[in-house]
């Protein structure tokens, strides 16, 4: 077989191998590479996941400025806002804190300016 083609080139002799074997493991027939059915699956698989990949923030983006207030607004619809106050609502009472260091010769006018501001 060397010496049948010691001319032919290296691109002759891949092209002539390749159609040989093709030719003998395929029945005699040139085998055509087709896609098959699992390639098809597999590509309309990764298809769909590159879709919902770019349309998920698109989505977020729409349910954040649109959907959310839209949910919120429905909600304040269709509850009823209260008419009165609840009974006991008054002024809360406040805890004022007064944090001093060496002052025990102003502390009693700072009191007292705090009391007489608080109480009514």
């Amino acid at each position: 077989m060397c010496n049948a083609l010691v001319g032919v080139g290296r691109g002759a002799l891949s092209g002539a191998l390749a159609r040989h074997t093709a030719r003998h493991r395929f029945g005699g027939k040139r085998f055509q590479h087709r896609a098959l059915p699992e390639d098809s699956l597999h590509a309309a698989k990764m298809l769909t996941l590159a879709a919902i990949l770019a349309a998920a923030p698109l989505a977020i983006a729409i349910y954040a400025y649109v959907g959310y207030p839209l949910i919120l607004w429905l909600v304040a619809k269709v509850r009823p806002r209260p008419t009165s106050k609840p009974e006991g609502a008054g002024w809360p009472s406040v805890t004022i804190t007064v944090p001093v260091y060496n002052a025990a010769s102003s502390i009693s006018a700072t009191l007292d300016r705090l009391l007489d501001g608080c109480i009514e």
